[in-house]
C-alpha cells in the first residue's frame, strides 16, 4: 500500500510541476539566446536583462512554489476534509508521514536541479569568476556590502 501512496504522491506532483519545470528551462534557453546576439545597443541590452529578470523570478518562484505546494499537500490529506479518507488506508501515520517527506523532498531536489541546469544554460559560455564577479557588483550596488 505504501507503494501505491508513493504513485499517487509523485502522479500528483507530475501534474503540479510537469508545466513549469519546462518553462524555466526555456526562460534559460532564451536567456542564452540573447546573450549570444549580445551587442552594443539598447535593445539588446533590453532583452538581456529582461530574461535575466524573468529567470531570477521563475527559478525563485519554482523553490518557493515547491515548498509552498508541499505544506498544502500535507495539510489537505492529513488535515482537511480529505483526510478522512486518507486515514482509511491500511498504512499507519509513520508511513504517511514518510511517503509525504520522501516525495516532497524528491519534488524539491528535482526543482532545485532544473534551477540549476536553468543557470547553466543561461550563463555557459561565461568564466566562473565573471560570474561571481558579477553578483558582487550587484550586491555592492544595492548596498548589501558596506
Amino acid at each position: 500500500m505504501v507503494k501505491k501512496l508513493f504513485k499517487h504522491e509523485f502522479i500528483y506532483y507530475l501534474r503540479t510541476f510537469g508545466m513549469f519545470l519546462p518553462i524555466v528551462l526555456a526562460i534559460g534557453a532564451v536567456m542564452r539566446i540573447f546573450r549570444l546576439f549580445n551587442g552594443k545597443n539598447v535593445i539588446s541590452q533590453i532583452a538581456i536583462g529582461s530574461s535575466s529578470l524573468m529567470l531570477v523570478l521563475a527559478c525563485s518562484a519554482l523553490i518557493f512554489l515547491s515548498t509552498v505546494i508541499s505544506v498544502v499537500r500535507f495539510y489537505k490529506n492529513m488535515y482537511s476534509s480529505e483526510g478522512y479518507l486518507t486515514f482509511t488506508l491500511p498504512v499507519t501515520n509513520e508511513q504517511h508521514i514518510f511517503v509525504k517527506l520522501i516525495t516532497a523532498l524528491v519534488c524539491h531536489a528535482i526543482c532545485t536541479i532544473t534551477v540549476i541546469i536553468a543557470a547553466c544554460i543561461a550563463l555557459s559560455g561565461q568564466l566562473l569568476a565573471d560570474v561571481f564577479d558579477l553578483i558582487l557588483k550587484l550586491l555592492e550596488s544595492a548596498g548589501a556590502i558596506f
